[in-house]
């Protein structure tokens, strides 16, 4: 790895373990299959989650 690389990759590190609500957040799209979202949105509502609270969660511990 270059030393930018390893100096970005430290500091997600440092920000994935250090996380805070205060974190700034970022806006992105991703393109899904509708169907595949409307179920996912269905189960998180059953489950009491808010869908994107579930999509951030699911992206924390995948990175772990």
């Amino acid at each position: 790895m270059r030393p930018e690389q390893i100096l970005q990759f430290l500091e997600d590190f440092r920000n994935l373990h250090s996380y805070d609500k205060s974190q700034r957040t970022k806006l992105f799209s991703i393109k899904v299959p509708e169907n595949s979202l409307n179920a996912f949105r269905a189960k998180a509502k059953v489950n009491g989650t808010p869908y994107q609270t579930q999509i951030k969660r699911l992206m924390e511990e995948w990175m772990r």
